[in-house]
């Protein structure tokens, strides 16, 4: 979940570098949230399962953050800056690929008994964002170019695949020597259950509407209006 939070965050202090580098237009990086998010709608009602889930999410998620830090080695950058349009479409599927198979999943199969450990699962999620956030500071020498910072995030998102892989690894390997209770059948999805909710969870949702309508556009475009307004 680190790993989740950094990669998705790292797309913060980079989007000035692709204003000035690039030529993208704050319509462009938004795009790439557009297809994070997009994916996010649709995949977390069938995350299920446990350690296999994990890693098959996990691996598709690297994947995406591999694709989104990628160019051509053989492409100069002042092709790219000509033709913006040409990296927009794989940046937005690798982005929609990170977020709609991992984030989501990843939090829906925590299990509803373990609110204390989602809770500091979560916790370190955001400090993966605080890494991603500060990385100007940290990584500095990185930032001369767009490309760095992407492809250290994709370095990160490899050790995540690796700990996915560990931790399936140790739960299969403890299944086989202990003697562990039968699973509970799994909840089916019934949209018609939709209308049966009390007000209270309606009005929780809303309350996540809200704040990912708000924070999260302002995270991602604060760094771009601080730099142009601030320098």
């Amino acid at each position: 979940m680190f790993g989740n939070y950094y990669v998705f965050d790292a797309l913060n202090p980079v989007g000035p570098l692709l204003e000035s580098q690039l030529h993208f237009t704050q319509s462009q990086i938004g795009l790439l949230d557009t297809a994070y998010n997009v994916a996010a709608l649709l995949v977390p009602a069938r995350g299920r399962g446990h350690h296999r889930p994990g890693r098959n999410t996990q691996a598709v998620a690297l994947f995406g953050s591999i694709a989104f830090s990628r160019r051509r080695p053989d492409q100069p950058l002042a092709d790219v800056r000509r033709d913006v349009r040409r990296p927009v479409p794989v940046w937005r599927r690798g982005r929609a690929a990170h977020r709609g198979h991992h984030d989501g999943p990843r939090q829906v199969v925590q299990g509803k008994e373990l609110a204390f450990a989602m809770g500091l699962n979560l916790t370190v999620a955001r400090l993966g964002s605080v890494a991603a956030d500060n990385s100007r500071t940290w990584a500095s020498p990185l930032f001369s170019s767009w490309q760095p910072p992407l492809v250290l995030a994709a370095a990160i998102g490899v050790v995540c695949l690796a700990s996915a892989l560990g931790t399936g690894y140790s739960e299969a390997r403890a299944e086989r020597r202990e003697v562990l209770g039968r699973a509970g059948e799994t909840d089916r999805l019934v949209f018609a259950d939709l209308v049966k909710f009390g007000g209270g969870l309606l009005v929780g949702g809303g309350l996540c509407v809200t704040f990912y309508s708000t924070v999260f556009p302002f995270r991602r475009f604060a760094n771009i209006f601080f730099t142009h307004v601030h320098g």
